[in-house]
């Protein structure tokens, strides 16, 4: 079942020399991510070429290909990434791999098992959304909100009435207490509301 809710394609890099593999890749994320575009090349340096080239909102790499290890070239990925998650996809785990790729950025390492298939929609669901946000930017900030001199002087009131209120109770405080505390608060936070509207 697709699940997505725009018609903009996503566009994928998959860099995996086993044609299987990238068959698999490529069935997945047709099922569940159409529209689709997907780029599929065999070595690193023809993925770090099409990286140059184009822009993605996710790459799968394998962790291997042919005697090469992606530790030799991740830097250098993730450089022409420029903030696209990659996710590295292999046969062989290899916690210390996985860590070193993880402090680096290497968004996801997955091992190849039966279980991690199944959650393959899921992982690539996540990172293209997280790849979206990315791509959207920072939010705006909000505009200054405008307080007046009198609302400053009421509020500094409430809370040096909260600061006393708290200097004066015991180190076990009473239920009386706190449910005054509990009121200032309650004040502070609707004028700080009242303020910020």
């Amino acid at each position: 079942m697709n699940q997505r809710t725009n018609n903009r394609p996503r566009y994928v890099l998959i860099i995996e020399d086993n044609v299987h593999h990238a068959e698999l890749l490529t069935e997945t994320l047709d099922r569940h991510f159409a529209p689709v575009i997907i780029h599929t090349v065999d070595t690193f340096h023809d993925g770090k070429e099409f990286l140059t080239r184009s822009t993605y909102d996710l790459i799968l790499t394998a962790a291997f290909i042919g005697s090469e290890s992606i530790q030799g070239v991740v830097k250098d990925l993730l450089g022409l990434a420029r903030g696209t998650p990659v996710i590295v996809i292999t046969g062989k785990g290899d916690e210390s791999l996985a860590a070193k790729l993880s402090r680096k950025g290497v968004a996801e390492y997955l091992v190849k098992t039966p279980e991690t298939l199944e959650r393959l929609p899921a992982i690539f669901k996540k990172q293209l959304e997280k790849s979206l946000r990315l791509k959207a930017g920072p939010l705006p900030n909000p505009p200054p909100v405008k307080i007046t001199k009198s609302q400053v002087s009421e509020l500094q009131h409430e809370m040096y009435n909260l600061k006393k209120g708290l200097s004066r109770t015991p180190s076990i405080p009473k239920l009386e207490h706190i449910e005054e505390l509990q009121k200032q608060l309650a004040r502070i936070q609707t004028m700080v509301t009242d303020i910020t509207k």
